[in-house]
């Protein structure tokens, strides 16, 4: 997982593979495979909660901060306990929720659009901001 400073709205959060033969391996190729055996809310969750922790660390040092994008794989985008499971950690590190941008593949709204707005404005209402792309 890394970071990495995108432009001024503040650094993405990500994560590639790596294995000691082929090296680096895109996320376009293991997430797919992720989303279909189910670990993927599983890496989600760790680099959501990865982020909080770098954002509590820069607080805690009094560094300007910036919101820190995060990917969500279009599997959590419909789980019932996403809003929940990000406002548990910006709770638990005690960032505010509005550091924390989701970012939503356009795989996510092919899927079920009605859903996903439902699911985008719940949050907004816990001022969780959401880009696409």
């Amino acid at each position: 997982m890394t970071s990495e400073r995108t432009d001024r709205r503040g650094p993405k959060h990500w994560c590639a593979g790596f294995t000691p033969t082929k090296g680096m391996i895109s996320p376009g190729v293991f997430v797919p495979v992720f989303e279909r055996n189910g670990f993927i809310s599983r890496l989600d969750y760790c680099i959501w909660e990865q982020a909080c922790r770098l954002l509590r660390k820069w607080m805690d040092a009094g560094e300007t901060l910036f919101p820190i994008s995060v990917n969500v794989s279009r599997v959590n985008i419909y789980t019932s306990d996403l809003v929940e499971s990000i406002c548990a950690l910006t709770e638990k590190y005690r960032i505010p929720n509005r550091l924390l941008n989701l970012e939503l593949t356009e795989s996510a709204y092919t899927d079920s659009p009605q859903i996903m707005m439902e699911m985008i404005d719940q949050l907004k209402a816990k001022e969780i901001y959401c880009s696409y792309g």
